[in-house]
C-alpha cells in the first residue's frame, strides 16, 4: 500500500542533510553511484522532476513524480 506517509518516509530516506529537498548528491547516494559519467543522467532526472526549477526535488514533487509512476490519481 502507497500511503502519503509512505511516501514522507521514502522522501526522508533519500533527504541525508534533513534540508526538505532531495539534491543531486543525495540521489547518487542513495543508488550507491559513484562514476562520475552518471552525473549528466541523474541531472536530467532531477531538472524532469523539479516543476519549481530549484536545482532539488521537494516532498510535493516527490510526491506527484512517484503517484505519476504508479499511475495513482489525487
Amino acid at each position: 500500500m502507497l500511503s502519503k506517509s509512505m511516501l514522507e518516509t521514502t522522501f526522508r530516506i533519500f533527504d541525508k542533510d534533513n534540508s526538505g529537498s532531495i539534491d543531486l548528491d543525495e540521489i547518487r547516494y542513495v543508488f550507491g553511484d559513484t562514476s562520475l559519467a552518471d552525473v549528466k543522467a541523474w541531472q536530467d532526472i532531477i531538472t524532469m522532476i523539479d516543476k519549481d526549477h530549484n536545482g532539488s526535488i521537494g516532498l510535493s514533487e516527490f510526491k506527484n513524480i512517484m503517484m505519476s509512476l504508479l499511475d495513482i490519481k489525487n
